[in-house]
C-alpha cells in the first residue's frame, strides 16, 4: 500500500492524471468517432459514448466544469455520432411537426441528460413554429438595462401595498369595456402540455381577470414601452396599458391572456417560453387547433371559469408565484401563502367594490368569483351601475366634450344607481345574498381656462368630478370621501363628497403629488364647480319632492313634518366641515364657501300653515339662500329658554337661518350640538375670514318690519286680508309672537343697542289681535289690562319682557287716564268688581309716588266715587266709594290674631267698616282662600300694608284715636257703646292705647274719651269737670261725693299712669278726701264710709292705724241724739239702763250710729 501511494505521487508529479475532464471525456467520444470512419457505433461503443454521456451530464450539473466551449457529439437514434446541438429530444410526441429537418438524439439518452447537455427540445422547436411575427411585447433598439431590474424598479416605486384590481379595471375602462369580472381559481393544472419544464411554475393557483374588451392594434403597441405606457398624450385615458399594467408583476412573474384568438404570454426573465429573447422578452401565439392540442394543459387555465368566455372580449390569467427564483420580487413565500394573500386581497377588494364605478367612463359591472380546487365555480359578489338614457347620453358627450379645450365652463350632472350583491364569504356557498343598492348624484366639470399642463410635455385640460353617495340624504348615512383618479387611491378627501379629476399622482399611484399647482388648479376650478353642480342637483330633486309632499299636505294634511326636516338636516352634511389648511384639498374648501356667497344653496327650513276648521296643519320645507342672505344663529343664543317657539315663528316667515332645529321642537329636545350645522358654518367663515350675517335684534326686526301683511296668512286664505288681524287667522300663535318679541329684546338686551320697532308686526294685545308698532298707538302695559275689561286692545299681551320696549311704543297708565275710562261704562258684576277691584289697588301700589302724589290717602281719593274700594260692614263684603277710603278701617294682618283681635271683633259687630282685601269670594278663582298661600299670601300682605296709611289704621294710634273720639262725639250710638263698656269696647281700647308709644297719640283727646271705669260696665271722660280720684279699690260714689269722679281699679293701670294719673289707696282716699267730707253727710252716708274706714282700720299697720284714729278723732262729723255733730271722743257709750238713763242727750249717738255700734 505505502509503495503504491508513492507511486501515485511520482505518476501525478510526472503529469498524470487523477480523473478525465469533461473535455477528455469529450475527446474520448471523438476518437471513438474517427474509428468508427462515419459508420454507427457499435454496441460496445454506443455503450461507452453513452455511460461518457452520464459522467459529462453529472460533471457540467454538480458545476465541477463548464462545457459552454466544448465541442460534443452524441449519438443519433440510429447511432451516428453527430454535434449535439444538432439533435432534437423529442419531449412532445403528442406533437405533429410538420416538414421536420432535424435528427432526434438515441433513444437511451435520458431526457434530464439531454436537457442538462443542451439537445433541442422539440416543444420549443414546435413553439418557434407557433410564434407569430407580431410579438407586442419588446425593444427593437435593444435594452441596456434589464427587462426584470427595470418592473423591480418599478413596483418599488408604489408605496404601500399595490392595488392590482384597480389598475386593471382602470386598464379596462379607458380600453372601452363594460364588464370586469375577477376570478380567483384555486385550480392546480397539468404540467404535461405545457411550453417547458419551468411550466409547472405557472400552473397552480392565479387570478383571472375578464373584461368584455378586444384588443386593438393600439392596445397592444401599448405594452411595447413597458415603463413608459402608451398613454402619455391621450387625454382620456387614464391606466391602459401604461404604467400601472405593471402592477400586475407585483403576484406573477408570467402574465398572460388571451384576445382576437391569440394568447399573449409575457415573460421577463425569459425562462417560461424559451422563444423569449432580450428583444422579445415572450410570444404571441395564434390559438390553432394545433396549438390548443399541443399546449392544452396551458390553455385549460383559461376554460371552465363559469361561462366566461374569451372570445367576447380578453382574458387575463395571472399565475401566482409558486417556488420559481423571481428576480422581480423576492417575497416569495409559497403557493399556499400566496394564495391566502390573494384571497385577502380580493375581500379587501370586495368591500369597497361598487366606489370602483362611481367615476368609470364605460364599464357598469365588476364582479367576484372563484373557483376551488375542484373546480367549483363561485360567485361572490358583484357591483353594477345604472344611468338613465338620456342622462347616460349626455354624459358620453360630454366626455368626449373634455378631450378638447373648452371656450367656457362647461358642465354634466346625472344618477346612477349602483347594485352591490355578496353572497358569503370567498369560496363558500351562502344561502343568503345580501343586496344594496346606493344611488349617486354625478356631475362633472371642466373649465375654461387656457390649456395647462401637468409637466412640460403633456397638454391638457383640468376636469373634476364630485359625486354625492343619496343615502347621506334620504337615510341619514355617512361616506367617507375619497379622491379618484378614475379609480379611488389611497389619499381622503376629508370632505363629504368623492372627488375625481386629472389629478397628478405621485410614482406609487396611491396618493396626489404634493405641492402640486396643477392639482391646486383643478380643486379650485373645475372641482368647486362639480361640487356646486351636484347639490344643486340635489336640490332640484329636493324641492320636486317638497311639492308632491305639499300636494299631498293640501289634499289630506297627513305628512310627516319631521322629514323635511331630516332631508334638510341630512343636505348639510353634504357640506365640509373645517379642515386643516395643510390638507390636499383645502383649495377646493376653500373656494366652495367663497363661491357659496352668490349661490342659493344654503338650506333653510321654513314652515308653511294651512288653516282649516278648527284646526291648523304646517308643512316644513326647505328654502335655499346664498352666504349673503343667510343670518346664522350664535350658539350663546341657545341659552334664550323661549328658543323654539320663537325659531318656529321665523320658519313659518321664511327668515333664512340655516336649519339647526326641527319646527315644533320642545326645549328639552333641542339641541345643543358643536357640531351643528349652523354653527360648523360660522367656525368655517369666520377660519376663512368671508363676512356673513349674526343675527342680531337689528337683522331680525330689520327682517320683520319688511314683511308684508300676507306672509301672516294661512295657505289657501281667500280673502284680500291686513293686518291688525285676530292672531287665530294667522299661521303664528300668541306664545310664538310673545317669544319672538322678547327673543329681541334678549337679542338688544346683549349690545344694549336702541332698537326701532316702528312698523314691526309683533304687537299683540289682549283682545288677541296682531298689529304692527306704532309711536303713535295707545298701548299700555299688560299688567294693567284687567282694569279695562272692555278695553282689551289698549293693552300689551302677558308675558312680554316689557322693560325691554322703548318707551314710545308703551305708554305708562296714569291714574287720571284710568278714571276716565272707568267713568265711561262701569257696569259690572259682583264677581267682575271683585276682579277690578283687586287689579286697582295693585295699580294704586305700583304707581304712587309719593314726590310726585303727595299724601296717599289723596292719590286714592282721585278716583271718586268709583265702588272699587273692599271692605266689610255689619259682616258682609261690599264695596265703596274710593274716596271714602279714609273712613274704613284697616286692620293690619297681624292684628287678626294678636292683641288687637277682639278689639276688630267688637268693631265689626257694631258695623263699622273695614278695609278687608281677604274676603273677596272664593269663586273668584284669582282670590280664592289658596292665595294666603306662597306668593299670593305675599301679594296680599304688600297690598294690605300699602293701604294702612290711606285708611284708619291700628299702626296710626293718633288718626285712629281722632277718629274713635269724632265718632264717639257724633255718634250717641258709639258714646253709649263707650260709656256703657258695650262688648268690653272700652276695656279693649285702653288695651290697645296701653301697648302705643307716648308720642304716638294726644293725651288730651285719650282723656276726652269716655272710656275710663267708674264702676262696673259704667264709664266717663277724664275731662268732664269732676275732681278725678283714682283708687286701687273701688269706693261708692255716695251723694256727698258727686263732684268727685272715683275711678276704679277696673282701668288699666299702666294706661292710668301715662296719663297722669295717680293710683291711690283707699287710706289716701280717705284721709285726702273723704274724712273731712263726713261732716257733710247724713248718718246712713256715713255709716258706709266707716264701714269702709273700719275695714281699713284693721288691715292697716300701727302708723296709718294711729293716723285714722287721730285723724276721725279731730273731726267733729257723728252726730248725738239732739243731732249736733260733736267729737267722737265726746260720745258715752252706755253699757246698762241707768248709764243710759244719766246720760245727757247731747253726749249720747243718735239711733242709727247707735244700732251700727251695737
Amino acid at each position: 500500500k505505502w509503495i503504491d501511494q508513492k507511486m501515485q505521487k511520482l505518476m501525478l508529479y510526472l503529469g498524470a492524471k487523477l480523473e478525465c475532464s469533461v473535455e477528455d471525456l469529450a475527446n474520448i467520444i471523438q476518437k471513438i468517432q474517427d474509428q468508427c470512419e462515419e459508420k454507427p457505433l457499435a454496441k460496445d461503443n454506443l455503450e461507452k459514448v453513452l455511460a461518457i454521456l452520464d459522467l459529462i451530464e453529472a460533471r457540467t450539473r454538480t458545476c465541477e466544469e463548464n462545457r459552454k466551449e466544448l465541442k460534443l457529439l452524441a449519438p443519433n437514434k440510429d447511432g451516428f455520432l453527430l454535434d449535439i446541438s444538432k439533435l432534437y429530444y423529442n419531449d412532445a410526441a403528442w406533437i405533429e411537426i410538420k416538414d421536420f429537418k432535424g435528427t432526434y438524439i438515441h433513444q437511451n439518452v435520458s431526457r434530464a441528460v439531454a436537457e442538462s447537455l443542451g439537445v433541442n427540445m422539440v416543444k420549443n422547436e414546435a413553439l418557434e413554429q407557433f410564434l407569430a411575427e407580431d410579438f407586442p411585447f419588446g425593444d427593437p433598439f435593444g435594452q441596456k438595462e434589464e427587462l426584470t431590474t427595470r418592473i423591480k424598479n418599478i413596483l418599488d416605486e408604489y408605496h404601500g401595498e399595490i392595488d392590482i384590481f384597480k389598475e386593471m379595471i382602470q386598464n379596462a375602462d379607458d380600453a372601452g369595456a363594460g364588464v370586469v369580472h375577477f376570478i380567483l381559481d384555486k385550480r392546480t393544472h397539468k404540467t404535461d402540455r405545457v411550453f417547458n419544464k419551468n411550466s409547472k411554475h405557472i400552473q397552480g393557483p392565479s387570478l383571472t381577470v375578464y373584461n368584455d374588451k378586444k384588443f386593438e392594434e393600439k392596445d397592444y403597441e401599448g405594452l411595447q414601452n413597458l415603463g413608459i405606457g402608451s398613454k402619455r398624450g391621450s387625454e382620456d385615458t387614464i391606466g391602459k396599458f401604461g404604467i400601472g399594467f405593471n402592477t400586475v408583476y407585483s403576484i406573477t412573474d408570467t402574465p398572460m391572456f388571451i384576445s382576437n384568438d391569440h394568447l399573449v404570454v409575457l415573460d421577463p426573465h425569459r425562462q417560461f417560453v424559451k422563444v423569449a429573447t432580450h428583444e422579445r422578452p415572450g410570444g404571441k401565439f395564434p390559438l390553432t387547433p394545433d396549438f390548443i392540442t399541443s399546449y392544452s394543459d396551458i390553455i385549460s387555465g383559461f376554460t371552465k371559469l363559469g361561462g366566461v368566455d374569451p372570445t367576447d372580449g380578453t382574458l387575463f390569467r395571472l399565475p401566482l408565484r409558486d417556488g420559481f427564483d423571481s428576480r422581480i420580487s423576492k417575497d416569495n413565500k409559497g403557493i399556499k401563502a400566496n394564495l391566502r394573500k390573494m384571497t385577502d386581497q380580493i375581500k379587501d377588494f370586495s368591500k369597497n367594490l361598487k366606489d370602483c364605478l362611481i367615476f368609470l367612463k364605460n364599464i357598469t359591472s365588476i364582479k367576484i368569483s372563484s373557483i376551488d380546487e375542484n373546480g367549483v365555480f363561485k360567485d361572490y359578489a358583484s357591483a353594477s351601475s345604472k344611468i338613465d338614457e338620456q342622462e347616460n347620453e349626455e354624459r358620453k358627450d360630454f366626455l368626449q366634450e373634455v378631450k378638447s379645450p373648452a371656450d367656457q365652463l362647461r358642465k354634466c350632472s346625472y344618477d346612477m344607481d349602483i347594485v352591490t350583491v355578496r353572497n358569503g364569504s370567498l369560496g363558500l356557498e351562502s344561502s343568503i345574498a345580501e343586496e344594496i343598492t346606493d344611488k349617486y348624484k354625478i356631475a362633472w366639470a371642466f373649465s375654461p381656462e387656457k390649456t395647462i399642463s401637468i409637466s412640460q410635455s403633456i397638454p391638457t385640460t383640468p376636469f373634476a368630478a364630485v359625486a354625492i353617495n343619496m343615502n347621506i340624504v334620504t337615510e341619514g348615512k355617512k361616506e367617507e370621501g375619497q379622491i379618484f383618479v378614475g379609480l379611488p387611491i389611497k389619499e381622503k378627501t376629508e370632505l363629504p363628497v368623492h372627488v375625481c379629476g386629472n389629478f397628478a399622482l405621485d410614482p406609487g399611484r396611491n396618493n396626489l403629488h404634493r405641492e402640486s399647482s396643477w392639482n391646486d388648479a383643478i380643486f379650485s376650478g373645475p372641482g368647486v364647480e362639480a361640487y356646486l353642480e351636484v347639490m344643486k342637483s340635489i336640490k332640484l330633486d329636493l324641492e320636486t319632492e317638497h311639492e308632491d309632499r305639499r300636494i299631498a299636505w293640501l289634499r289630506f294634511g297627513n305628512v310627516d313634518k319631521e322629514d323635511i326636516y331630516k332631508l334638510g338636516e341630512n343636505f348639510q352634511k353634504l357640506f365640509p366641515t373645517l379642515i386643516p389648511e395643510q390638507n390636499i384639498t383645502f383649495p377646493m374648501f376653500k373656494h366652495f364657501y367663497e363661491k357659496l356667497e352668490d349661490v342659493e344653496l344654503i338650506p333653510c327650513l321654513m314652515v308653511e300653515t294651512s288653516s282649516k276648521p278648527k284646526q291648523s296643519r304646517y308643512l316644513s320645507k326647505i328654502i335655499w339662500r346664498s352666504l349673503k342672505e343667510c343670518v346664522f344663529f350664535e350658539q350663546h343664543k341657545k341659552q334664550y329658554k323661549n328658543l323654539p317657539a320663537a325659531m318656529d315663528l321665523l320658519m313659518k316667515l321664511a327668515i333664512p337661518v340655516p336649519i339647526f332645529r326641527s319646527f315644533g321642537s320642545k326645549s328639552e329636545n333641542y339641541k345643543d350640538d358643536k357640531n351643528c350645522f349652523n354653527f360648523c358654518l360660522q367656525t368655517t367663515l369666520t377660519h376663512l375670514k368671508i363676512d356673513f350675517v349674526k343675527i342680531s335684534a337689528l337683522s331680525v326686526v330689520s327682517f320683520m318690519r319688511n314683511l308684508d301683511d300676507g306672509v301672516f296668512l294661512p295657505t289657501g286664505l281667500k280673502e284680500n286680508l291686513s293686518l291688525p288681524l285676530q292672531i287665530k287667522s294667522t299661521v303664528a300663535t300668541m306664545d310664538e309672537i310673545r317669544a319672538l318679541l322678547n327673543f329681541i329684546i334678549y337679542l338688544k338686551s346683549e349690545t344694549e343697542q336702541d332698537v326701532d320697532l316702528t312698523n314691526v308686526p309683533l304687537l299683540l294685545t289682549q283682545d288677541h289681535f296682531l298689529r304692527r308698532f306704532q309711536q303713535q298707538n295707545e298701548i299700555y302695559s299688560a299688567q294693567w289690562c284687567k282694569l279695562l275689561p272692555d278695553k282689551k286692545n289698549l293693552f300689551l299681551t302677558y308675558f312680554i319682557e316689557e322693560k325691554g320696549i322703548p318707551k314710545q311704543f308703551l305708554k305708562e297708565l296714569t291714574i287720571d287716564t284710568l278714571k276716565i275710562y272707568l267713568d265711561m261704562n262701569f257696569n259690572y258684576n259682583h264677581e267682575q268688581m271683585c276682579v277690578l277691584s283687586f287689579e286697582l289697588l295693585k295699580f294704586l301700589q305700583a304707581t304712587y309716588k309719593k314726590d310726585q302724589h303727595g299724601n296717599k290717602s289723596d292719590y286714592v281719593k282721585k278716583l271718586g266715587d268709583l265702588p272699587l274700594l273692599p271692605v266689610e260692614k255689619n259682616g258682609k263684603n261690599t264695596f265703596i266709594g274710593m274716596n271714602q277710603v279714609l273712613n274704613t278701617l284697616h286692620i293690619p294682618l297681624q292684628q287678626l290674631t294678636g292683641v288687637n283681635g277682639p278689639l276688630s271683633s267688637v268693631f265689626k259687630t257694631m258695623g263699622i267698616t273695614f278695609f278687608n282685601l281677604f274676603n273677596y269670594p272664593k269663586q273668584t278663582n284669582l282670590f280664592a282662600i289658596s292665595a294666603f298661600q306662597d306668593d299670593m299670601r305675599r301679594e296680599f300682605s304688600s297690598l294690605h300694608s300699602f293701604f294702612k296709611d290711606c285708611c284708619l289704621s291700628f299702626d296710626n294710634p293718633n288718626y285712629f284715636l281722632n277718629w274713635i273720639f269724632s265718632l264717639s262725639q257724633s255718634d250717641p250710638i258709639m258714646n253709649v257703646c263707650l260709656r256703657e263698656n258695650k262688648q268690653q269696647l272700652s276695656k279693649h281700647l285702653q288695651q290697645y292705647f296701653k301697648y302705643c308709644e307716648p308720642d304716638q297719640f294726644s293725651f288730651n283727646t285719650l282723656k276726652s274719651l269716655p272710656i275710663f271705669f267708674t264702676g262696673e260696665n259704667a264709664c266717663t271722660s277724664l275731662v268732664e269737670g269732676n275732681q278725678l280720684i283714682y283708687c286701687k279699690e273701688t269706693i261708692f260714689c255716695t251723694k256727698t261725693l258727686t263732684h268727685f269722679t272715683l275711678l276704679d281699679r277696673s282701668n288699666d293701670g299702666p294706661l292710668m299712669e301715662k296719663l297722669g294719673m295717680k293710683k291711690m289707696t283707699v287710706h289716701e282716699v280717705y284721709m285726702n278726701h273723704i274724712i273731712n267730707l263726713l261732716p257733710e253727710m247724713d248718718t246712713n252716708e256715713q255709716i258706709q264710709h266707716l264701714k269702709v274706714l273700719q275695714s281699713e282700720h284693721h288691715y292697716s299697720n300701727r302708723k296709718d292705724k294711729d293716723n285714722l284714729e287721730k285723724r276721725l278723732k279731730s273731726i267733729k262729723f257723728i252726730r248725738s241724739a239732739t243731732g249736733q255733730a260733736e267729737h267722737i271722743g265726746n260720745f258715752i257709750l252706755p253699757q246698762t239702763d241707768f248709764q243710759d238713763m244719766i246720760a245727757k242727750p247731747n253726749k249720747k249717738l243718735n239711733i242709727d250710729m247707735k244700732k251700727l255700734v251695737d
